[in-house]
């Protein structure tokens, strides 16, 4: 067809230390932040 596929950017990679289901557990568990969720891209601060 002439077009050539071109490889994404490397996936982001999390290890998770504990059990993955009690790792999620704690996750949803958590509030949002006062200030709200940062926007995708910017840095944590």
């Amino acid at each position: 067809m002439g077009t050539e596929a071109k490889p994404g950017p490397e996936p982001e990679r999390l290890k998770i230390e504990d059990d993955w289901e009690k790792a999620m557990g704690k996750a949803l568990k958590k509030k949002k932040p006062a200030e709200g969720w940062p926007k995708q891209g910017t840095p944590p601060q």
